[in-house]
């Protein structure tokens, strides 16, 4: 579109963007340039920064687009100009020159091509997943991985369902006494409702249920409240065992399982189907 003049041809043109100048009203005491950075289905591009280099070489003024690709150049000297624009995304571009005479005022449209951005190369490093992973459910594989970790560490006794099997129809802390004979089931309520006590008499280890400590019910003393140690019948069957840690004196049992004031070991039963029965 020509509003006030004759359209000026610019060469030599580089690459693909194409420069087009208006001649706008002149002023006679300043030159001023403004215009749009467009792509080539005309869309604005905005951020693209422009700068207007003489023809040594010396950049003299820079700018940037706006949200509608629209810019000004402000006040600039007449002479000749290469205009540089730049913009990620776009092909980098040096275009003219404008030659800009006294009192001259042109609007200008630069058109830039998209540029392919080359990518650093991607490097995927990949771990094999332990078996447990494919074979258990994802419940267990903390008990898995901690069996592994311990047993390499010389710490802890570890008995899986399959060990548990030829006990099938016992209670839980039967059974479990069964497997590690340095416990004792302590009868207190009838076959299969038993405490855990190590071989001093009274000294009742911790017991976790998936990770969690169990609590016993309370009873009074005289004018004392005092806590028995947990029933583990009453939390869990035999038949939804997954696995059990058994730690049979307190250096050997791990951070997570120590209890303030209890130097019995530790127990820690994992369930096959998740939160505890009560």
């Amino acid at each position: 579109m020509n509003t006030g003049g004759p359209m000026r041809s610019l060469f030599p043109r580089f690459r693909v963007l194409a420069l087009a100048f208006i001649s706008l009203p002149a002023d006679a005491t300043s030159q001023q340039v403004t215009g749009q950075v467009l792509d080539p289905e005309r869309t604005p591009i905005s951020a693209a920064e422009i700068r207007f280099r003489t023809e040594n070489g010396r950049v003299v003024l820079r700018t940037v687009s706006g949200s509608e690709g629209r810019f000004r150049a402000g006040t600039i000297e007449a002479g000749r100009y290469w205009l540089m624009v730049d913009r990620l995304g776009y092909e980098a571009a040096l275009v003219g020159p404008l030659a800009l005479s006294e009192g001259d005022s042109v609007e200008v449209e630069l058109f830039m091509a998209v540029d392919a951005i080359p990518l650093e190369p991607l490097t995927v490093t990949a771990s094999r997943r332990p078996w447990w992973e494919h074979l258990e459910p994802p419940a267990l594989w903390e008990f898995w991985e901690r069996k592994q970790h311990f047993e390499r560490l010389g710490s802890g006794n570890f008995y899986t369902y399959d060990d548990l099997k030829p006990l099938s129809g016992m209670p839980a802390a039967l059974a479990i006494a069964d497997l590690a004979p340095f416990f004792f089931p302590e009868n207190k309520r009838g076959w299969g409702n038993s405490f855990f006590i190590t071989g001093r008499s009274g000294c009742y280890p911790p017991i976790f249920l998936d990770g969690h400590q169990l609590t016993g019910s309370s009873k009074a003393s005289g004018n004392l409240l005092e806590r028995e140690p947990p029933l583990i019948d009453d939390w869990i069957h035999l038949s939804q065992i997954a696995g059990v840690e058994i730690y049979r004196g307190a250096s050997d049992v791990p951070a997570e399982f120590r209890v303030l004031g209890s130097n019995c070991g530790a127990v820690a039963v994992w369930s096959l189907r998740g939160p505890p029965r009560r």
